[in-house]
């Protein structure tokens, strides 16, 4: 963990040096997005969680569209989201990493797409499990026949 936690403050402390909105700037923050995410895999400390998903929505604003990494970030950010709605139960996360997840499915259609397709099924499946939307099974459907 300290290990850790020295990379996040490393990666900081970079984000100070790449103050204008650029490319650099977007990479440093999908790392430390991704280790704030670890830590809270780590520590199961929500305020990592938060922070993970603030930072990461900020690396998808300065990331060109599409790229390989815009799709893995979207990914990722869905999974935090999902996590997050774990812990709080908080509808609108569910919805956003469904949307997320989306996303990073239409960027790269195909059969390369299996872990984003699995973790779009598994969201549909936990929000209609918890709120009933018959539009989720129809989704779901349609994303099991790809």
């Amino acid at each position: 963990l300290e290990d850790l936690d020295e990379v996040i403050k490393l990666d900081r402390e970079a984000l100070m040096l790449q103050s204008a909105p650029n490319l650099n700037r977007a990479l440093v923050l999908e790392d430390l997005a991704y280790e704030l995410g670890l830590r809270f895999r780590q520590t199961g400390r929500l305020s990592n969680l938060d922070e993970a998903v603030a930072v990461g929505h900020e690396a998808l604003i300065l990331q060109p569209k599409p790229n390989a990494n815009r799709a893995r970030l979207l990914t990722t950010l869905g999974v935090y989201l999902s996590k997050r709605f774990d812990s709080t139960s908080q509808k609108t996360d569910l919805d956003d990493s469904i949307v997320l997840f989306r996303g990073a499915l239409n960027l790269y259609p195909g059969s390369s797409n299996r872990e984003r397709l699995s973790q779009a099924i598994e969201s549909l499946t936990t929000r209609y499990n918890h709120f009933g939307a018959t539009e989720d099974l129809e989704e779901l459907d349609r994303l099991w026949k790809e």
